[in-house]
Order: structure tokens, then sequence, then C-alpha cells
């Protein structure tokens, strides 16, 4: 799902999610 939004399209901006955000935080923490 990631990237797969144009940029500028309203699909591409979503409030901020729990679950994403730890996500987030475990790609960052953890690397690719």
């Amino acid at each position: 799902m990631e990237g797969t939004a144009l940029p500028g399209d309203p699909s591409h901006i979503q409030p901020p999610n729990p679950d994403t955000i730890a996500y987030a935080r475990k790609i960052l923490l953890t690397g690719p």
C-alpha cells in the first residue's frame, strides 16, 4: 500500500493511526 498513491492524492493523506505509527517506529528501529 505504501507509495502507491500519487502525491496530492487525497487517499494518501490519512489521520495518524496507532498501528501505522507503531509499524513505522518498528521499521525505523529495526531497519529495512
